[in-house]
């Protein structure tokens, strides 16, 4: 392909009169696409993990309409809790652990919350068309499904969805390249109350309790930044740096932690229609959004420089802005606030949860447009 274009470009390619050679040539250089780490998507893993059973193994029937590489896994293992806290279900096997019954009930308490007006995971739901399909549950009340994008198992992706069904979060692996890594500690998903340490591969059939060997000594911190990498994906490039004694010297302010966290680790970014203010550029960014602020005199907020005033933060592509609003002296305590002038909505907690607040669903008023259909959030960077 790159070839092509650059004959193309370079006047030595001629494809006749619909595309005459390109005149005058221009001297453009190309070099060979490369693709690295990319995330699994349409092929799959077929051999199952590699598990303990402890007592003997609940074997359950040839489980035909999922992915192969669950099957195989069911296969292999049979059904039980893995680690002791994730119920893997199949058809056909003891109650608690048959993947029709219990989705049958998932599926029935979700729908008929939506029908109350509830809102719930945006997505269609068994045994609706197209809709997500039940094979784990989580102790704490989390659920694992697929989605069936296409007629073809191998390319049904997991989503996870909260204790409260409404979070979710679609991950580009299939069932085994999930657990392989949330058992390794290596997925901190927000949608999980459960931290990302590693987990022992042990898998207790029906009516096995649960070794207190199989529980890790302690539950490790959450991270917000590991955990929006779990959504946006890794940053691309080595880290970056920042004069922030500069910067903030400038502005007057110090700025949050997890600010200086986000740009420190992926640079200037722009999350699903979220631009967030460059650090260079906060000042001036922040001086001209302030200017356009409309408001009753006796509806106004105070404004930096002001003390405690609203510091301009990110712009969303409907024209809204999001500020951080300095009235608490630490500022890793400063809550977020957009659409200052009408509703004026405040979330208490930092920059990076209120983008994983609005990535997984969980915000009562969305900043930007996600369901699980969407292969992820656009991403520039």
């Amino acid at each position: 392909m790159t070839e092509v274009l650059a004959a193309r470009v370079s006047g030595s390619l001629d494809l006749g009169e619909a595309l005459p050679a390109v005149s005058p040539p221009y001297a453009w250089k190309f070099a060979s696409l490369v693709l690295k780490d990319l995330p699994e998507r349409a092929s799959f893993p077929q051999a199952p993990l590699a598990l303990e059973v402890v007592a003997q193994a609940a074997r359950v029937e040839a489980t035909t309409g999922v992915p192969e590489d669950y099957a195989a896994l069911v296969g292999e293992y049979g059904v039980g809790k893995l680690a002791g806290v994730l119920r893997l279900l199949a058809p056909g096997a003891p109650e608690g652990f048959d993947l029709n019954a219990e989705e049958a009930m998932v599926s029935e308490r979700l729908r008929a919350r939506r029908a109350a007006g509830e809102r719930v995971v945006p997505s269609p739901i068994a045994p609706e068309p197209g809709g997500l399909r039940l094979w784990g549950v989580f102790d704490g009340g989390e659920t694992c499904w697929w989605l069936p994008v296409s007629g073809e198992p191998a390319e049904w992706p997991v989503v996870v969805v909260d204790v409260d069904g409404l979070g979710w979060q679609r991950l580009p692996y299939s069932a085994t390249g999930f657990l392989g890594r949330w058992l390794d500690g290596r997925l901190d998903l927000p949608v999980l109350s459960l931290s990302a340490v590693p987990r022992p591969r042990l898998l207790f059939p029906p009516g096995a309790e649960p070794a207190a060997s199989a529980t890790p000594a302690g539950e490790a911190p959450r991270d917000a930044l590991a955990q929006l990498a779990t959504i946006i994906g890794d940053p691309r490039t080595a880290g970056h740096t920042y004069d922030w004694p500069r910067i903030e010297r400038s502005l007057g302010l110090r700025l949050p932690s997890d600010y200086k966290r986000l740009f420190e680790a992926y640079g200037a970014i722009g999350i699903n229609g979220i631009t967030i203010g460059h650090p260079e550029d906060l000042q001036q960014q922040h001086e001209e959004q302030a200017e356009y602020l409309d408001w009753e005199d006796d509806e106004a907020m105070a404004v930096h420089p002001a003390p405690g005033g609203l510091l301009w933060c990110a712009n969303i592509e409907g024209r809204e802005t999001i500020w951080w609003d300095t009235r608490d002296p630490d500022s890793d305590r400063w809550t977020m606030v957009w659409d200052v002038e009408f509703d004026r909505h405040n979330f208490p907690c930092t920059l990076t949860e209120l983008m994983i607040a609005d990535l997984t669903s969980r915000l009562a008023s969305s900043l930007t447009a996600l369901d699980p259909s969407d292969d992820g959030p656009m991403m520039w960077f």
